[in-house]
C-alpha cells in the first residue's frame, strides 16, 4: 500500500519540476518588448547576481543596495541611482554589466562570473527604458 503511494507521490514531483523557470543565467531570454521585472529581470539577478558575496542581502549595508528585490533596486541612492526608470543611459545598473569606461575601474559584471549576453543586456536597458515597472 504505502510503496504505489511513494510512486505516486515521486512521479508527480517529477512532473512539476518540467515546468520550472530557467536555472542556468544563459538559458533566460528577454522579450524584445514588454520586458517583465518578475519573469525576466529577478531571475536573471537571482543567477547571476543576487546571491552572498555580490549583491545580495549581506551587502545592503557596504554598497546600500541589493539585487535581491525591485525595491533595494530602485531605492533612490542619492549622486548615482541603480535605476533611473525611463533612462538606462545614466543608469548604474547599465553601466555595469557593460563595463562602462571609467565606471568602477571598467570592471563589467557579474564580476569572476560570465558576463550577460548580448539578449539580457538589451532586456535590461529596455525593461529600463519601458519605465523600470515592478510588473
Amino acid at each position: 500500500m504505502i510503496l504505489p503511494l511513494l510512486l505516486l507521490l515521486a512521479a508527480g514531483l517529477n512532473l512539476a519540476c518540467e515546468d520550472e523557470p530557467a536555472t542556468e543565467v544563459s538559458q533566460i531570454v528577454f522579450p524584445e518588448t514588454n520586458v517583465k521585472y518578475g519573469a525576466h529581470v529577478q531571475p536573471l539577478f537571482d543567477r547571476a547576481c543576487a546571491f552572498t558575496g555580490c549583491h545580495g542581502p549581506d551587502t545592503y549595508l557596504e554598497h546600500e543596495y541589493s539585487l535581491e528585490s525591485y525595491q533595494s533596486l530602485t531605492s533612490p541612492r542619492g549622486l548615482h541611482d541603480i535605476v533611473i526608470p525611463g533612462d538606462p543611459e545614466n543608469s548604474m545598473l547599465i553601466w555595469s554589466v557593460e563595463g562602462i569606461q571609467g565606471y568602477e575601474g571598467n570592471r563589467r559584471m557579474p564580476l569572476n562570473l560570465p558576463t550577460l549576453n548580448d539578449n539580457q543586456i538589451r532586456g535590461l536597458r529596455r525593461w529600463i527604458a519601458e519605465g523600470a515597472r515592478n510588473n
